[in-house]
């Protein structure tokens, strides 16, 4: 999948240089042609052809700069925003396919605090709220 990213980047500048190409194309037309299928394949491979040497050239003087300038940056958004944030919450990050770890305080408070908006709900609704019937790990 890496191999393809930069046929990616060609693929978008192509497609923001094609329309352009093909309008100073035609407008630089001195007459009218006569359209066949040999004269269209002729068109269509001249004009891809200058389209995605455009693009190369594209990418050269405006993606590449750009993306120098994200290896440079987002290494110190990590150092500056991202690192400070995490060592402030009360969890440590893990892998985002583990859940971070709760601590036992906040378990019970977040526990109550759930119990009684459930409490409300239920009584708004006009239905009972049994508490011995919620296991307390059920909630977190």
């Amino acid at each position: 999948m890496q191999a393809l990213i930069p046929f990616s980047r060609l693929t978008y500048c192509s497609y923001l240089l094609s329309l352009n190409i093909q309008i100073i194309y035609q407008s630089s037309r001195k007459h009218v042609g006569y359209l066949d299928h040999p004269t269209m394949v002729y068109w269509f491979l001249g004009i891809l052809a200058i389209t995605e040497m455009g693009a190369f050239v594209f990418s050269l003087l405006f993606e590449s700069p750009f993306l120098g300038l994200e290896k440079v940056i987002f290494p110190l958004l990590d150092e500056w925003i991202v690192t400070p944030i995490a060592q402030a919450l009360p969890f440590e990050f893990g892998p985002r396919e583990t859940l971070p770890p709760v601590k036992e305080e906040l378990k019970e408070e977040v526990n109550e605090k759930i119990a009684i908006i459930t409490e409300d709900v239920l009584k708004s609704e006009g239905m009972e709220f049994q508490p011995e019937k919620v296991h307390p790990t059920t909630i977190l």
